[in-house]
């Protein structure tokens, strides 16, 4: 509620639509892309666009609180710092706790954040703790089960390069990744941390699952949370999903996302030191409403901005779309 009273007396310098140096739902990547889009127009909702600078980053979080938690359906934050993330969704929950819109009573829950371990086949890029889910396994030699788990024990970062592994089953084994290449390279790496979770919660799905038609990306209400921590949840097309405990673990708070690639959402807020092209890339052009609230000054200066995020189409391959969208190891709340 302090976060609202802030947000309540300050006076923004808006920026008129006409300033913005690039269009959030059309972002060019280069000059012959500009050419094509003004021959050949997409078709795509009309939308709204708005842009708010702030001095002081307290303020700025408050104004987008305050105009998420007023309408918080089918809305999405695009936040690329990790640590305003963290502090939107803290706030944002707290504030939808005290208007009723989330229950009072919340649940710690295991969820599992994908890493991004630059060359998985180096056994010192793995810690222990780190869950390694296969898709190929190796059941004969290695006794690790196809679509399976196990959890780094420990790393010999000497000339071996071996990984010591423990399996659901609790046996341990040990394997050098780089040899095991086929397995290294269809398997995923997750860290586990905890959220409190609660009925209303907005939430991420980070996994697919073919059989509940369910994509990795997809956001989702949850209404009901199971002593085995289960969630019941609806997405946001109206259908109920049914995760089960391990399924369950594949979920991150949806308030907040690090860009727009795969979100689908009627109001977009992004906000940052500085916004350029790059945060809405892969936007669904469903959003009516786009919100951008910016520090003091970074939106005015056009032509570095416009600079800056045709730079960054021309640099950007697919793994830097591909970025961590949960808070990262040690940044749970």
């Amino acid at each position: 509620m302090e976060m609202k009273k802030i947000a309540e007396g300050l006076m923004p310098r808006v920026v008129p639509e006409s300033d913005l140096w690039f269009d959030p739902l059309h972002p060019k990547t280069s000059e012959s892309d500009e050419t094509e889009a003004q021959a050949t127009p997409p078709k795509v909702h009309q939308h709204q666009t708005s842009v708010q600078e702030y001095a002081h980053l307290e303020h700025r979080l408050a104004a987008v609180v305050r105009d998420y938690a007023a309408k918080p359906d089918r809305a999405v934050i695009i936040a690329p710092d990790a640590a305003e993330r963290r502090e939107l969704t803290r706030l944002i929950r707290a504030d939808l706790q005290a208007q009723g819109k989330i229950a009072s009573d919340s649940r710690s829950v295991l969820v599992l954040i994908e890493q991004h371990i630059g060359n998985p086949k180096i056994a010192a890029n793995y810690s222990p703790g780190d869950q390694i889910h296969y898709r190929t396994g190796s059941p004969e030699l290695y006794g690790l089960p196809h679509n399976g788990s196990a959890t780094v024990v420990s790393v010999d970062e000497s000339r071996r390069n071996t990984l010591t592994v423990e399996t659901s089953a609790g046996e341990r084994v040990a394997y050098d990744p780089a040899q095991l290449r086929v397995q290294t390279a269809q398997s995923k790496v997750y860290w586990e941390e905890t959220r409190e979770l609660a009925i209303g919660d907005r939430i991420q799905l980070t996994a697919s699952d073919r059989k509940q038609r369910i994509r990795s990306g997809d956001f989702a209400t949850v209404e009901r949370i199971g002593q085995n921590n289960s969630i019941g949840a609806r997405l946001d097309n109206g259908r109920a999903v049914e995760l089960n405990p391990d399924k369950a673990k594949h979920i991150e708070y949806g308030y907040a996302v690090d860009a727009g690639q795969r979100v689908s959402a009627n109001r977009v807020f992004a906000t940052g030191e500085r916004l350029d092209a790059k945060a809405f890339v892969g936007i669904r052009p469903a959003a009516r409403e786009i919100a951008l609230y910016t520090s003091d000054g970074s939106s005015s200066q056009k032509q570095q901005a416009h600079s800056s995020s045709n730079e960054v189409f021309q640099k950007q391959t697919p793994s830097t779309q591909q970025q961590n969208q949960g808070y990262g190891r040690g940044l749970s709340l």
